[in-house]
């Protein structure tokens, strides 16, 4: 057999080789989810946000977290979980350095199925509060498996001020509140590493402190370490308020 005969063989058993687990899950997840998905925009609402930004934030969410939470092997798209919190007091205060982050209001207690929240107000620890005319901010709560939850956090349209991470793990719940933590391979961006370094997230948590139960306002914060070139040497706090 000539090497050019070779060759094409060798080409025609790659086509024909079989798709790579992680793919072929992707595209089970995309069938599984699409009516998930359509549900999740529905439920919140999506269309009806005021711009056209606010509205592609809000579907991108829906489609993030419930694909990501099915390729983690999680029945996120198939059945459906009841988590409950217990009240807690009626206003959350966050640290000084984070001044007018404050909500009044009854705590949610109904965490069984996703909640998203869209806002302009994010305050990054050590720096102060970005600029609201140019900050979007969206949350995401996601209900797992029973006793699990997927939080996905997003600070986008500051500049270089790009902040975001998926976090999934067991939840936390004390006192109306939900705190989420994962070590080891997370997604999102810290933005803290230098020019031309690779940034790899190894740690985030987020913690919600309060859900209006009425209009659905979230407070709360998350922390994210990165490491770049390899080496731990970063990490950012970011706290949060979404509006009505």
């Amino acid at each position: 057999m000539t090497h050019a005969r070779t060759l094409v063989l060798w080409i025609a058993l790659l086509a024909l080789a079989p798709v790579s687990a992680e793919a072929a899950r992707g595209r089970h997840c995309k069938r599984l989810c699409k009516r998930f998905i359509t549900a999740c925009v529905q439920t919140n609402d999506c269309a009806a946000l005021p711009t056209g930004r606010a509205r592609r934030s809000c579907k991108r969410s829906c489609k993030h977290q419930l694909l990501h939470s099915c390729k983690q092997g999680s029945n996120a798209c198939s059945t459906t979980t009841t988590t409950t919190l217990t009240p807690g007091p009626t206003t959350t205060t966050l640290p000084e350095s984070c001044p007018g982050f404050t909500l009044t209001c009854r705590a949610a207690t109904d965490f069984s199925s996703s909640i998203i929240g869209l806002g302009n107000r994010a305050c990054v620890e050590g720096q102060g509060e970005l600029p609201n005319d140019t900050t979007n901010v969206t949350v995401t709560i996601n209900p797992l498996d029973p006793g699990q939850f997927s939080m996905f956090v997003s600070v986008l349209g500051s500049g270089n001020l790009d902040y975001d991470t998926s976090c999934s793990g067991p939840a936390t719940p004390s006192n109306g509140s939900l705190t989420v933590e994962q070590t080891g391979s997370v997604s999102g961006t810290a933005g803290c590493c230098a020019t031309g370094q690779s940034e790899e997230l190894s740690h985030c948590r987020v913690t919600i402190d309060r859900v209006c139960d009425q209009t659905g306002e979230i407070v709360g914060d998350f922390e994210i370490d990165a490491q770049c070139d390899g080496v731990p040497t970063c990490s950012r706090q970011i706290r949060f308020l979404t509006t009505q």
